[in-house]
């Protein structure tokens, strides 16, 4: 378990209790639990082909593909700001 004794995941659970307190630790727990469980799904799901096809959803005149309906817009940038006056002139 990467090298963790029980010393030093006591002193790791001292300072998380010491920074979030007793009563947001069960939430922190369950939101890490979450996060892990959503992340080992996506690995899993990550060799499967999507549903509907692979390239049947992205045809010439669709939205998403390469080439498609959607406009070209370039991007906003912010003007230029003025030189500085020349100081004691």
């Amino acid at each position: 378990m990467l090298g963790l004794r029980m010393p030093e995941l006591l002193l790791i659970l001292a300072v998380l209790l010491l920074l979030f307190g007793a009563s947001r630790l069960p939430q922190l727990g369950r939101s890490l639990g979450g996060a892990i469980r959503g992340f080992q799904k996506a690995v899993s799901r990550e060799g499967e082909e999507p549903a509907g096809g692979s390239q049947a959803a992205l045809t010439e005149g669709s939205p998403g593909a390469l080439g498609g309906t959607h406009e070209h817009r370039e991007p906003a940038v912010a003007a230029p700001r003025p030189a500085p006056a020349p100081r004691g002139a």
